[in-house]
């Protein structure tokens, strides 16, 4: 049974895998149940180290995917809340020393080559 369940752990994290690779993050939802059941088996087994080292390797190989994709949606977030306040005007300093706001007269963003 504990092969078994290595052998569909190592296919749910290789799915889990090529999801992330594809941005499909709905995928890491659909799994967790599964996988929590599996852990559950492996936990409960007496497993070779060796198929556990797999394991192991392929969680620490996904989690570098997870950070990665949202170290990128954080970016993401970061460059689009400064498009949309360029669009509304840029914060400057004015000769007092404070912060203020200066209107952008245009609507939109030009993109330069």
């Amino acid at each position: 049974m504990s092969e078994g369940a290595v052998t569909r752990m190592l296919a749910l994290l290789k799915q889990e895998r090529d999801a992330l690779k594809k941005g499909d993050f709905a995928m890491l939802d659909r799994s967790i149940e599964e996988k929590q059941r599996l852990f559950d088996v492996l936990r409960r087994s007496s497993s070779p180290e060796k198929y556990l080292r797999e394991v192991h390797n392929a969680l620490v190989e996904n989690q570098a995917l997870i950070s990665a994709a949202m170290s990128g949606v954080k970016s993401a977030q970061k460059r689009l809340k400064m498009l949309d306040e360029m669009r509304h005007g840029m914060t400057v300093y004015n000769r007092a020393g404070g912060m203020a706001i200066v209107a952008n007269p245009q609507s939109s963003i030009e993109k330069k080559a």
